[in-house]
């Protein structure tokens, strides 16, 4: 074998491993898809959970906006009450361990199809947008959640109901995703992120119920500790008070829940409407 032979032979050589790397990579991009996250990834590769210090979640007609003061999180629309912790860190984490079960080639201009029309004012058709910023204000996610993914019917194995919901990633424009999360709990509506913990008095002594617009007391009960059965202060020596009636009493107002927060610039117009009622 010549010189030249051997050299034609690399040649030939060359030129079918460049062929072959072709192929392989050309299998890698079919393997990927169109969009830019696959089945299995997180729908955004690094979501900055712990410098989230604001979110503001969209919805039709209602907004509701989550801030990060001195650590904790409070609700702007109510005033700055406290909101609920374990909703907001639950939405967190969520948003960072949200995986992909199919992507979906589509464009923003699609978006309206998968229940995410940032311009309608109907709950189905606008569905949530999530937004989160750092405490500078940057931004650091927008998340649109749309329609839920219903089963397939026709299988009687697979049951009713839905099994998933479309995502949309703002900063990812290859397509539109469906995950197997529901978020039950995320609401534009600012009373369903509120810390529903009302007043819990423990070991209960005494209580006092006062005529209304009076400081006169309509009746008292006391007890002399946390064992004790109350006492009607004032009774005469032949009532006996039902304890049956008396013994919810030790632990009045500890599962006590509230609806909803009156932001202070309402109090006075809620006030006056009270008013004009009676």
């Amino acid at each position: 074998m010549n010189k030249r032979q051997v050299i034609t032979l690399w040649v030939i050589a060359l030129l079918l491993g460049a062929a072959v790397a072709a192929v392989k990579l050309s299998q890698n991009r079919d393997k990927r898809g169109a969009t830019e996250r696959v089945h299995g990834e997180t729908l955004l590769e690094s979501f900055p959970a712990a410098d989230t210090a604001q979110i503001t979640i969209q919805g039709a007609g209602e907004s509701a906006t989550l801030d990060k003061q001195d650590g904790l999180w409070i609700v702007r629309e109510r005033g700055g009450f406290p909101a609920n912790t374990s909703h907001v860190n639950n939405l967190l984490r969520t948003i960072a361990e949200l995986k992909v079960t199919l992507g979906v080639e589509a464009g923003p201009t699609f978006a309206p199809r998968f229940g995410m029309d940032e311009n309608s004012k109907i709950s189905a058709e606008r569905g949530l947008t999530a937004i989160f910023k750092d405490a500078s204000g940057k931004d650091l996610a927008t998340v649109s959640l749309g329609k839920n993914i219903d089963s397939d019917s026709s299988n009687p194995m697979m049951g009713g109901g839905s099994v998933g919901r479309y995502v949309r990633n703002h900063a990812d424009e290859s397509g539109f995703y469906a995950v197997s999360e529901m978020f039950p709990s995320i609401s534009a509506d600012p009373k369903r992120w509120l810390a529903d913990g009302f007043v819990s008095p423990e070991k209960v002594e005494s209580i006092a119920v006062s005529k209304p617009d009076s400081t006169d007391t309509a009746w008292k009960l006391t007890r002399d500790g946390e064992e004790s059965e109350f006492k009607l202060d004032g009774a005469k020596s032949d009532e006996v008070l039902d304890t049956t009636v008396t013994a919810p009493l030790k632990s009045v107002l500890s599962y006590a829940r509230f609806e909803d927060i009156v932001p202070a610039d309402q109090v006075a117009e809620r006030s006056g409407e009270g008013k004009s009622r009676t």
